[in-house]
């Protein structure tokens, strides 16, 4: 029986060549955007035209962790935003 594994670039991996793997591999994530190897990620631009609406803001991150306080800040400062909002559309 022979070992066929010795055949196999990566079977034996050493030190040495994880380090170059993850060199090599380093080094195209940070230069494959601008070589053309790999599309950018851009940001997405604004609408064309305006929707009439605003994200103010968006968090799934627990802030309270005291089970007897029913709400947080957060709350009430959308809660005002909202009443804000019918105030003026009502005016």
């Amino acid at each position: 029986m022979t070992d066929d594994t010795r055949d196999l670039p990566f079977a034996h991996t050493t030190r040495r060549r994880l380090l170059a793997a993850g060199l090599a591999a380093g080094t195209a994530v940070w230069l494959g955007p601008g070589q053309g190897w790999v599309k950018a990620a851009r940001a997405a631009g604004p609408p064309a035209k305006a929707t009439g609406q605003a994200v103010i803001g968006l968090s799934q991150e627990p802030t309270v962790f005291n089970p007897l306080m029913l709400h947080i800040e957060v709350d009430e400062g959308i809660e005002l935003a909202h009443q804000a909002a019918r105030q003026r559309q009502m005016a």
